[in-house]
């Protein structure tokens, strides 16, 4: 990953993602974005594209995470 890439904040290389998306994110995902489609698109990652998706379920923990931390 790009150390300047607007993503490279949340750390994504080092948190878990390659286990499905659970209850709980898909609800997060549908409070926040209305879908994975919309939440990947967001990112500029593609729904069609395993390894986007991989990285977006990084991204969303990583995102679960600070927000639960509030």
């Amino acid at each position: 990953m790009d150390v300047d890439s607007p993503r490279s904040h949340l750390f994504v290389s080092k948190m878990p993602g390659v286990g499905p998306l659970t209850e709980a994110e898909r609800e997060w995902l549908k409070k926040h974005y209305g879908n994975e489609f919309h939440f990947l698109g967001s990112y500029g990652l593609s729904i069609y594209k395993d390894d986007d998706r991989e990285e977006g379920r990084r991204i969303l923990r990583g995102l679960m995470s600070v927000d639960a931390g509030k």
